[in-house]
C-alpha cells in the first residue's frame, strides 16, 4: 500500500463519522487458499485494521481471491471480504467463471447484505447470501 497513502487514509477518515466501505486490490492476509497477493508489511495491517475499526470502516472489498471469496470479520462491525474472480478466466492456471456482489445497506436494521452471484456452466445464475454484517450506525 506504501506509507503516503495509507497516511492519507488515516488523516482523511478520522473525523469522518459516517460508516465507510474501503475497497482494496489486495487483500490484508495471504493463506494457503490466497497464494496471489496480499498486504506484505504487518505494519501496514495493524494500520488499516486499526483505522477501519477506530472510524467505523464496515467493509473493505478486496481482490485476488480467483477461485473463491472468503470473509473475515475484525470485529461485529468491521469485515472483509475477499472477492472471487468478477471476469472469469480459462486459462492454463485458472478456469473459473464470473462472479459478482451485490451490497444492500440496511440503515433501519444497522447492517450490509452481501449477496454474490455466479455464473454456472449449465448458463445459469446462482445466488446466495453471507450472513449480515452489522454497521456502526448511530
Amino acid at each position: 500500500m506504501g506509507k503516503r497513502q495509507l497516511d492519507d487514509l488515516v488523516k482523511n477518515t478520522a473525523s469522518d463519522c459516517n460508516v465507510k466501505i474501503f475497497c482494496s486490490h489486495v487483500p490484508v492476509y495471504g493463506g494457503p487458499e490466497l497464494f496471489y497477493f496480499s498486504l506484505t508489511d504487518p505494519l501496514e495491517r495493524v494500520v488499516l485494521i486499526n483505522t477501519m475499526i477506530q472510524t467505523n470502516t464496515a467493509l473493505l472489498l478486496s481482490g485476488h481471491a480467483h477461485y473463491k471469496d472468503n470473509l473475515h470479520r475484525f470485529k461485529d462491525t468491521s469485515a472483509e471480504l475477499v472477492c472471487g474472480s468478477f471476469h472469469g478466466r480459462n486459462s492454463f492456471f485458472e478456469n473459473t467463471l464470473p462472479t459478482w456482489y451485490v451490497c444492500t445497506i440496511h440503515a433501519e436494521d444497522k447492517e450490509i447484505l452481501i449477496t454474490r452471484f455466479s455464473a454456472e456452466k449449465d448458463g445459469s445464475i446462482h445466488h446466495s447470501t453471507f450472513s449480515p454484517l452489522s454497521i456502526g450506525l448511530d
